[in-house]
Formats: structure tokens, sequence, C-alpha cells
């Protein structure tokens, strides 16, 4: 009964991780897409692992990529964040630029994988999915 209910706490830990980053991640990425002037990547109509948006002058270019299930936020000039939690990791990332030749506003899609990364154990065993839709500040 005992070890049921460590299970249970462990269990019960792992989803918590998962869904806070989960959530910080969409947050930080919708901050950065709001603030951003245009995409550079995906093109519209397009998707991909990596998003890079122009932002206004004088701040550089700033572009999120996957590396190792890793998120990181890069800036020309700044030192590389991590975005995402390394208790974490993100196993399926994906960018799609919904705008269309006839769309004023850019919007694009964020899909995500996160799962915990201690395999040691069943009871860590958690990942979820998520998607959200943001669109630029034009």
């Amino acid at each position: 009964w005992v070890l049921s209910l460590i299970g249970v706490r462990d269990k019960n830990y792992a989803v918590d991780e998962v869904q806070a980053n989960a959530r910080m991640i969409l947050s930080e990425i919708t901050r950065a897409v709001k603030s951003a002037a245009a995409v550079v990547s995906p093109v519209p109509g397009a998707s991909d692992a990596v998003l890079e948006l122009v932002r206004s002058a004088p701040q550089p270019n700033l572009t999120l990529a996957l590396v190792d299930g890793i998120l990181w936020r890069t800036a020309v000039g700044d030192p590389p964040l991590t975005i995402s939690s390394r208790r974490v990791e993100i196993i399926d990332l994906e960018f799609a630029n919904l705008a269309g030749a006839t769309t004023e506003r850019t919007n694009l899609r964020v899909r995500l994988t996160v799962r915990y990364r201690d395999p040691a154990s069943i009871d860590f065993t958690f990942a979820e999915s998520v998607a959200s839709a943001v669109s630029l500040r034009q």
C-alpha cells in the first residue's frame, strides 16, 4: 500500500513537471511571436522545427530551435538561453506558418510533445502533447 502511494506521488510529480514546462514553453513562444515584426522561417504555408523571427530595431533576429530535447532561444550577440527545463525533454516540435497569399496577418501554429526525462522508473513516465496558435501583432 505504501509503495502504491509512493508511485502515485512520483507520477503526480512527473505530470506536474511536464505540464508546467509545456505551459511555460508555450508562453515564451507566444511572447516572442507577439513581439516580432515578421517571421523569417518557416515561410508561409510551410512548417519547421526552427522558428526565426525578425524583431524591431535595434534588436537582432531571434531563433527558437530544438537541440537534444531542449528548446534554445538565440539572438545574435547574446548568449543562447534554454527555455525548457533539463528535467523534461521535447520529443516533437513543429512551427507551422499558416499565412497564405490573401492573409494579412501572420498566424503560427505551435505543436510540441514534452515528456519527463527519468526513464529509470515507470512511475515517472509521462508525456503530453500540446498545441496553440499565435499571431504577430501587426
